[in-house]
């Protein structure tokens, strides 16, 4: 069976056996079927080996995955006309060892250290510290705010009819002018390009192009269109289900 660590990347490579095609003809995917989900990896074709790069289990994956899970995996590959599965197995996965401390205050002592052991498996334990959050989290919930505003409004360009203008109103819409002054206005939205996203996505503190390429194909598979502006929707979606997840682990 094979082993793989959630927070460690992983290199596969499979010996192959190659007839009746060229290896410049096939594709091939490594697929990992993760409580309910399923996610793909690219591998790369040679003569006589399959390589594929397995990021970090623990950044892809929003529900936290338990120490000695184990999953169902397999090899597909393709040409134009034809479809292959290789290789199929089962794969056990190890979370590394955590520890959680939070400061509980009492009444007419001080204060005391209440201590839980999370998970096990790994021979350098790590310790998780409650702190505050950053502003980081803020900033997503704000953005998922104005992008599902200017999704929904894409395209609908009627004109809203006239209202009387009162001090509190100009006061009310000087603020928020204010409060958007660095937000995308939606001409900016409809015309988003891929690059773009990818852009945000960095800004948000996604650095690595594999999982931002990871992201966008998954929040892409879930647009009807495939705008980028939706794909972003979907994005920030997933960022801040995986901030909510972070949250939950450490309170």
């Amino acid at each position: 069976m094979l082993y793989i660590k959630s927070n460690e990347e992983k290199k596969l490579v499979f010996e192959i056996d190659i007839h009746g095609c060229n290896a410049e003809e096939l594709q091939g995917f490594v697929r990992f079927e993760i409580y309910g989900a399923e996610y793909g990896f690219p591998a790369d074709v040679e003569d006589r080996k399959i390589t594929a790069l397995i990021p970090p289990l623990k950044e892809i994956v929003e529900k936290d995955i338990e120490d000695g899970t184990v999953i169902n995996a397999r090899l597909d590959m393709n040409t134009e006309r034809h479809y292959f599965m290789p290789w199929n197995g089962e794969v056990k996965i190890g979370a590394p060892m955590a520890i959680k401390a939070k400061i509980k205050e009492e009444k007419g002592s001080g204060p005391a250290i209440k201590s839980k052991l999370l998970t096990s498996g790994s021979s350098s334990p790590r310790v998780v510290e409650s702190k505050k959050e950053s502003g980081g989290g803020d900033r997503i919930d704000r953005l998922e705010n104005m992008v599902n505003k200017l999704v929904e409004g894409m395209g609908n360009k009627k004109v809203a009819p006239k209202k009387k203008i009162t001090r509190q109103a100009l006061m009310e819409h000087k603020s928020l002018l204010k409060k958007r002054k660095d937000m995308v206005t939606r001409e900016a939205m409809e015309n988003m390009t891929e690059k773009q996203v990818y852009s945000i996505m960095e800004r948000l503190g996604t650095t690595s192009p594999r999982i931002k390429r990871i992201l966008y194909d998954q929040a892409h598979s879930k647009t009807k269109t495939g705008k980028p502006a939706e794909v972003l929707k979907e994005i920030i979606k997933i960022m801040g289900r995986k901030k909510i997840a972070m949250q939950r682990r450490r309170s």
